[in-house]
């Protein structure tokens, strides 16, 4: 019936419990609503919300990114803007949130939505955006920059010789193209909240705005 609210089968919660990102998510999001408390801005979660998809593409997701309709109608989480959108310091930030527990992350984390999106939010300028990425074994966090990962992209499209198809931060050092302001670590996690603003940031200061 038209309005009516959809019946998932087998789903009963918001958040997928499985959900292996809501730690670094949680963790983000105590981070910005820590930077909102003292006056440095305000960054925006975008959620996934559950939507149609093709029979090949839904049995393509993760157990918890997948249900049915009451009616047997395939649902898969998906979203149209990046994890986080919004504002710290006189900079815009557009980011998605990515971890990885092995040596490498693949690139097959990297949607091509994803990293066009980010990309053309880079373009205009006066924004950063990009992937940050939490490595679990260690707790540290890097930045890819949009460009980066969409000229990464482009190459592996164009089945360039050469071009690796993971990125394992321990071997980036100064003087790779990678080594750079391109990617960069921002800094150790201490897994309640990451302060990425000074680090990320240019000019940033960490002086409160808010009345004591």
């Amino acid at each position: 019936m038209p309005g009516q609210q959809l019946s998932l089968v087998g789903v009963n919660r918001r958040e997928p419990q499985g959900n292996r990102g809501r730690v670094w998510q949680d963790i983000l999001d105590r981070t910005h609503g820590w930077y909102t408390a003292q006056g440095w801005g305000k960054v925006y979660p975008i959620r996934n919300a559950w939507g149609f998809a093709p029979a090949w593409l839904w049995k393509r997701q993760p157990a918890e990114c997948r249900a049915r309709t009451a009616e047997g109608g395939l649902l898969m989480r998906m979203k149209s803007a990046p994890d986080y959108v919004g504002s710290v310091g006189s900079w815009a930030v557009q980011f998605d949130a990515k971890e990885f527990a092995g040596a490498s992350i693949s690139y097959e984390n990297f949607s091509e939505d994803q990293i066009k999106d980010l990309n053309d939010s880079f373009a205009g300028g006066n924004c950063y955006s990009g992937f940050m990425v939490l490595e679990k074994r260690t707790m540290n966090v890097y930045w890819l920059q949009a460009d980066y990962v969409y000229d990464w992209h482009m190459r592996i499209k164009r089945a360039e010789p050469g071009v690796v198809k993971s990125i394992n931060f321990s071997k980036l050092d100064s003087s790779s193209p990678a080594g750079s302001h391109y990617v960069k670590l921002l800094g150790h996690c201490d897994g309640y909240r990451f302060h990425y603003a000074p680090t990320l940031i240019p000019g940033f200061v960490e002086r409160s705005s808010r009345a004591a």
